[in-house]
């Protein structure tokens, strides 16, 4: 089996967006001494007796979905409200919610008026109405001749038609009303035009009256039914046909007619529904490329927008706006009253509208909208909306930074990652930072990322040691930056495979060969080397792969384009499974296991089951048990395997499980889906600079320039400094920090010696120092040189 083969769990990953987060801590066994050379072979030093304590372990419970519980509102009444609310296991019912004591009851949904819940039977000829405000129902049957009209109905009333057959035309318009003693009585309708061919349908209605559209000579024409007197009264007579509103909203005093992808909307007084309209303008949508369709309702005198969002994806919503009615032209301006709402608008008979937003999943609510305050409405809060759990599948650690793939619920698909910092040691885990945009799971595999499995939408991501992770396209790898950002690297090699990363770096498989990418490089697709090879295997700037002789390992060196002197496995093969981490080689051939240790050049046998190597450590995985296979003090030392924690049996290497290369410990997902880290007590190796990006030049003219370093660390540093010296020796410049992304840390130095003046011109030494977890002192990890200019 090759590296990329299952027995690794290293699948295909699925994920979407990562988070540049802030620095970090992680507390680790202090490490070993460096050990004393005798030759070909090393005996190792004896380990510190004082041991830092390890952590005692995190549990980070399960995630909040990124969207936020589905919840759609359909009728608002005087006691309580109709809306459908997405539950835990992804369903939903139709339930009527009680203002005061959050009490809810089923409901059978048909069409809404207010708290009327209306189902119309089959035929046209019987409709039953609830009242869930007052719990009372009744039936009404329309008389021969007559159809009741969908979604046209109020208390104990609904309208009815009647159609000449000789004409095909609408003969008559009706108000068919249950009386108390069980009879129906008959209304006729008045107002209405003689030559209407059909009425589309009801487009807005309330307790009080209802907008009727019907189709006649010369286009469509619209029509405020007044429910009480049955006397209807042509609205916005100087629109008609195309020109006519498409949507409709009522409020106790006004009429509002617009078009939902329109940037303009009408209205006229209801108590002369016949009058010119007044104009206002309506603003686009906000940050989206594309015109979602607005909904529109009234409160006091202000129109609320409310935008449908076509790509969740992106956003939980757009916002909810307030318009001043009567504000045209460029002048007009909209006030944001929710930063995303959903797209739906329930008006209450009193004039209130309820609407369902907030800032995201964690601040979601029913609210209230109502005429009055500052600005011309007053928001309130009805009721609080509890965020979805979300699953977790998919997980991802590296110098103890923590990045977390949660899977949407109800059936969306959707996902996001969420990153958190391991501070300051164990338990200590701080807040998630929540990355921006999920992406949805009917894009895979051909936008954002790719399946981990045939059957599974599962999520692999890689650490790369830095606060950043990497995860596979299907046919290319994206190293993201920010929220918005990342760098793509592509192999050109058709479908591939992610296997490793490493601070810059990624290592990606396919039938065609290996490729390494180069997160940093400027190239349209960032490769900087390829091979082929049986397998292979990522660290630092370093490439591993099988030699030409059976039994060897070979690495090849990214920057320096060198491949170094093969290295003799105890086992004599080509290993179909490489992995690496600092002094540790891991491989696998010949149904032999077992690992390299590439500073003391012994081979230590392992015992079989492949797993997930770490730092002095293989853990892996056997039925329910994850096992801790700590080989740390060497080949002179036994081996030992000890039960490390828990899992589900399901449980999958590299996506609900994972082991910190940096230096840290290990994740895994429990039964109850929440992300446990369990401690890993095994002394790891001196901390190393394993790649490292620094400027050759500086200028020291004027204020000075500012010279540049980045150091990708084999584990996370506490503290670092680095020392700059000139050609006599003489300390030019000292910058020292705490700060550090991960097991990475950067460095500035402005051109000036600790007095503030300016340095000697010509050569100068760098020299990085760095303390880790339960280290006593500096340790240096690595010099370079630099020139400087325009100093003394």
């Amino acid at each position: 089996m090759a590296r990329h083969a299952s027995s690794r769990g290293r699948v295909a990953m699925a994920a979407t967006l990562a988070l540049s987060a802030g620095p970090l801590a992680l507390a680790v066994p202090p490490a070993v001494a460096a050990p004393v050379s005798t030759g070909t072979t090393v005996a190792p030093a004896p380990a510190r007796t004082t041991v830092a304590p390890a952590p005692t372990g995190t549990v980070i419970d399960a995630a909040d979905r990124f969207e936020p519980r589905g919840e759609a509102l359909y009728g608002a009444g005087r006691t309580g409200y109709v809306h459908r609310e997405e539950s835990d296991d992804g369903t939903s019912d139709t339930v009527w919610t009680e203002y005061g004591t959050g009490r809810t009851r089923s409901v059978a949904l048909g069409s809404v008026n207010g708290p009327i819940v209306a189902r119309l039977r089959p035929g046209f000829r019987a409709m039953d109405l609830t009242d869930l405000d007052s719990g009372e129902s009744v039936t009404i049957n329309a008389p021969s001749g007559h159809s009741l009209m969908a979604g046209g109905f109020t208390d104990r009333t609904a309208v009815s038609d009647v159609i000449d057959r000789a004409t095909g035309t609408i003969a008559s318009f009706h108000l068919l009303r249950a009386e108390a003693d069980g009879t129906t009585s008959i209304r006729a309708v008045t107002g209405m035009p003689d030559d209407a061919t059909s009425v589309q349908r009801v487009r807005s209605q309330d307790r009080e009256g209802a907008v009727l559209v019907v189709n006649a000579p010369g286009g469509e024409r619209a029509y405020l039914l007044d429910y009480r007197t049955g006397a209807a009264t042509r609205i916005f007579p100087g629109l008609q046909g195309e020109a006519l509103p498409t949507s409709f909203a009522l409020s106790p005093d006004r009429v509002l007619g617009y078009w939902p992808e329109g940037d303009a909307a009408y209205t006229v007084e209801r108590g002369t529904p016949g009058a010119a309209p007044l104009r206002t303008s309506v603003p686009g949508p906000a940050g989206t490329p594309t015109k979602p369709r607005a909904t529109m309702a009234l409160a006091g005198d202000r129109i609320l927008v409310v935008r449908d969002e076509p790509q969740p994806k992106e956003r939980v919503g757009q916002p909810l706006q307030a318009l001043r009615i009567g504000a045209d032209g460029p002048g007009a301006r909209a006030e944001t009253l929710l930063t995303y709402a959903g797209a739906r608008l329930a008006p209450a008979a009193d004039g209130s509208v309820l609407v369902v937003g907030g800032t995201g999943a964690a601040d979601w609510a029913v609210h209230r909208v109502s005429a009055g305050g500052a600005g011309g409405v007053r928001l309130t809060a009805v009721r609080a909306i509890a965020p979805v759990r979300a699953g977790i599948d998919g997980l991802a650690l590296g110098g103890g930074r923590l990045t977390v793939a949660t899977a949407g619920g109800g059936g969306n698909g959707m996902r996001a990652l969420r990153a958190y910092d391991l501070s300051g040691g164990l338990p200590g885990t701080g807040a998630p930072k929540a990355v921006a945009r999920p992406e949805h799971d009917s894009a895979l595999p051909d936008r954002s990322y790719d399946r981990c499995g045939e059957d599974s939408a599962c999520v692999a991501l890689h650490a790369l040691g830095n606060g950043r992770v990497a995860y596979s396209t299907g046919n290319a790898v994206r190293v993201p930056t920010s929220p918005d950002t990342h760098r793509t690297v592509a192999p050109g090699q058709g479908r591939v495979r992610l296997l490793d990363a490493s601070g810059r770096y990624v290592l990606t498989h396919s039938p065609k060969g290996y490729a390494v990418g180069d997160s940093e490089s400027r190239t349209a697709t960032r490769v900087v080397h390829t091979l082929k090879a049986r397998s292979a295997a990522l660290w630092g700037t370093k490439v591993w792969q099988p030699g030409k002789k059976a039994g060897t390992v070979v690495p090849y060196d990214l920057k320096s384009g060198k491949t170094g002197a093969a290295v003799t496995l105890a086992a004599r093969c080509a290993p179909n499974d490489l992995q690496v981490v600092g002094r540790w080689l891991s491989w696998s051939c010949g149904g032999k296991v077992g690992v390299r240790d590439l500073k003391a050049k012994r081979d230590i046998a392992l015992p079989p089951y492949g797993g997930l190597l770490g730092d002095g450590f293989l853990v892996r995985h056997r039925g329910t048990r994850l096992e801790l296979v700590d080989f740390h003090k060497g080949a002179r030392a036994p081996v030992t395997v000890k039960g490390l924690a828990t899992v589900p049996e399901d449980a999958r290497a590299g996506v609900t499980w994972t082991v910190d290369r940096f230096g840290g410990h290990v994740a895994y997902v429990d039964a109850a889906q929440r992300v446990r880290i369990a401690p890993v007590a095994v002394a790891r190796s001196p901390i190393e600079s394993i790649e490292s990006r620094t400027d050759g030049r500086v200028s020291a003219a004027g204020r000075g320039g500012t010279w540049q370093g980045h150091w990708q660390l084999s584990r996370p540093a506490t503290a670092w400094k680095v020392t700059f010296k000139d050609a006599s020796g003489r300390t030019s410049g000292n910058v020292r920090g705490t700060a550090h992304d991960a097991a990475s840390v950067a460095a500035r130095w402005h051109a000036r010696t600790p007095d503030g003046g300016r340095p000697r011109n010509g050569r100068h030494t760098w020299t990085l120092a760095v303390k880790g977890s339960g280290d006593p002192a500096y340790r240096t990890v690595k010099t370079g040189t630099l020139q400087l200019t325009g100093g003394r």
